[in-house]
């Protein structure tokens, strides 16, 4: 290229970086009915996306533009994916399911098996490097007690390490060789440093979070920073990763419900999923926006996909895409100049008016009563339902009405903060279970849940 080529270039390129930005273009895609309600979704190094169906145990492959290519069986119920240190989409398959592992899903639809080191099945995982796939196993139920923790697998499949921990933990991040996981019922998140292979070592710094909050999902968003979903209060908290053990997170979204996926965007921004139809983005200039979905859509996890994001429902067989999230939509040619006109005559100017205040948020069951999360199976025990202290001034819960399936409502007085829900005698499969909780000035909120209860385990012989 010629000096001249390159200096009008060079002129292009400074004009053009005085163009004012562009509005945003995303378009919130119609949904792709799938089989089953979803739960994981990555994209995988052929550019389609993987997104589980968890209860037809299988996993449904996208084009990017989310034709439906082929439907996978992985011989088990599978609840997450990610893109392996391998290029194959991993899939792994929960502690509810006796075949708990992983499957490693090939390009033409091809399935091979890789064993977990822990009795307890895999939920999050995340890559070391290009050599080693990291996962959590918690355990919900108690079903495998001490089978529980945290483990790495070799790429190939082939060699599989475990170290046991007592909490549970349903995600994790890596970055370069220190690994942060949140815990559930711990109230923290903890960092762990790596060996050079990628194998646990101790706990370095821990962050203590608020209680009862239910750290849940972590994400590596903008400037580094790490991003913690708050399951049980609806909130996202940032910590800064070289941080100081007991240095005090910073809570940046407060209002979202049962959060838990979030995904970096092409923008550089962070997406949130919120079960209440909607995603919040989170730029990393700290601006925060909601982007509506369709109604009833409870978004749960998501996966970015070249400039889209991409999102599956918890409670419906289908999954969508946000289209061109995060990427400046054309900007349109300049008007000619306006031919003059003769000034027009200037009404009597009207004293402003005020506008109303805003009504105040009204409450969520959410943020007086807390049950267990509906992404473990319930054996059949109990539930503990938990009525939280009311905010200074907010109303005080009066009494809670628990109907469970199809049975006959209870209604529990809010004199006590912990009350057991029995459970005994569900039969397998998924109940639904229905709060209405009463407050003190007489108004009534309403939530429903789907749980699923755990398969029973056969005595053993002997």
């Amino acid at each position: 290229m010629s000096r001249s080529s390159r200096l009008a270039l060079a002129g292009l390129a400074c004009a053009l970086a005085l163009v004012p930005a562009a509005a945003r273009a995303e378009v919130v895609e119609p949904p792709v009915p799938l089989a089953s309600a979803t739960g994981g979704v990555a994209t995988g190094a052929d550019g389609n996306v993987y997104v589980v169906e968890t209860f037809n145990n299988s996993v449904a492959v996208l084009s990017p533009t989310g034709q439906l290519i082929r439907r996978v069986g992985v011989s088990g119920r599978p609840t997450s994916a990610a893109l392996g240190p391998d290029g194959r989409v991993w899939v792994a398959i929960g502690t509810h399911d006796a075949t708990a592992g992983f499957r490693r899903i090939e390009p033409s639809g091809t399935v091979l098996t890789a064993p977990s080191a822990l009795a307890c099945g895999p939920a999050g995982m995340a890559v070391f490097g290009s050599t080693r796939m990291l996962y959590t196993a918690p355990d919900p139920e108690f079903a495998c007690g001490a089978g529980r923790g945290l483990g790495g697998i070799d790429g190939d499949g082939t060699t599989s390490s475990a170290f046991p921990t007592t909490y549970d933990a349903y995600d994790l991040a890596v970055i370069g060789n220190k690994a942060f996981v949140p815990d559930f019922d711990g109230n923290l998140v903890r960092r762990y440093s790596l060996s050079g292979t990628g194998a646990w070592q101790a706990v370095e710094a821990t962050w203590p979070i608020p209680v009862a909050a239910g750290a849940d999902g972590i994400e590596v968003g903008p400037g580094n920073q790490l991003f913690v979903t708050m399951y049980n209060t609806g909130q996202v908290i940032r910590l800064d990763p070289t941080a100081s053990s007991g240095v005090n997170t910073i809570a940046v979204a407060t209002d979202l419900v049962n959060p838990f996926g979030m995904a970096m965007g092409a923008d550089g921004a962070l997406y949130v999923a919120s079960q209440d139809a909607r995603v919040l983005r989170i730029g990393p200039d700290g601006s925060q926006r909601s982007i509506a979905l369709p109604a009833g859509f409870a978004a749960w996890q998501l996966a970015r996909s070249g400039n889209d994001i991409w999102v599956t429902d918890a409670d419906n067989p289908r999954a969508l895409r946000i289209r061109n999230a995060g990427r400046p939509e054309p900007i349109p040619p300049a008007d000619p100049a306006p031919v003059p006109t003769p000034p027009a005559t200037t009404p009597p100017a009207t004293p402003p008016t005020t506008p109303a205040p805003k009504p105040a948020a009204k409450p969520k069951v959410a943020d007086v009563v807390s049950l267990a999360s509906p992404k473990r199976c319930l054996s059949k025990r109990r539930l503990t339902l938990t009525v939280r202290k009311p905010k200074a001034g907010a109303a005080k819960v009066s009494s809670v009405k628990v109907t469970i399936g199809k049975g006959k409502a209870k209604t529990y007085t809010a004199k006590k903060l912990k009350v057991p829900v029995t459970l005994a005698g569900l039969p397998k499969g998924t109940f639904k279970v229905r709060l209405s909780v009463k407050l003190s000035d007489g108004t009534t909120l309403t939530e429903t849940r789907t749980y699923k209860t755990c398969a029973t385990k056969a005595k053993q012989k002997g």
